[in-house]
């Protein structure tokens, strides 16, 4: 039947759209993390900087090292706020695309309900009318049985 093959295709279809939904899902939860981490080394390397001792060492050459690895420090922190801000875009994009997929999935699951529906519904009218017609020639049997036995001589 023509609609019992679109609802496998329907069926097929959403399966698709189901695995890419879920697909998609896994790789939003991995950037997720991945943004968690950012967040947390940026909280550490923050922290490091302020407890980096500022005061002025004894020594001139201490106080170049400290220089520099506070500004190295600074460097690579704005680094990965850089980063963080580009991850924070793809994964936006990531989330309107994951949205999209649900959405293309839940309307092809919607037609695919409907399109079972109607098959059921066909279904069930045609084993009304197979019913209906044995229960007509049922009747029609003992109509005829009954006549027969009534016009027989005793």
């Amino acid at each position: 039947m023509n609609t019992e093959r679109t609802v496998a295709g329907l069926s097929r279809l959403a399966a698709l759209r189901a695995r890419e939904v879920d697909r998609i899902g896994a790789d939003v939860a991995a950037r997720d993390a991945e943004g968690a981490r950012y967040r947390r080394h940026l909280a550490q390397m923050a922290t490091l900087l302020q407890n980096t001792d500022t005061n002025a060492p004894a020594h001139p050459a201490h106080a170049m090292n400290g220089a520099r690895y506070r500004a190295a420090l600074a460097d690579m922190i704005h680094q990965h706020e850089r980063e963080l801000a580009h991850h924070d875009a793809a994964l936006a994009s990531l989330r309107g695309e994951l949205c999209a997929a649900r959405l293309h999935h839940e309307r092809i699951d919607v037609v695919r309900r409907k399109k079972i529906a109607m098959l059921d519904a066909v279904h069930r009218s045609n084993e009304r009318k197979r019913e209906d017609q044995q229960a007509s020639q049922a009747w029609l049997r003992q109509r005829l049985a009954q006549g027969s036995a009534t016009s027989a001589p005793s």
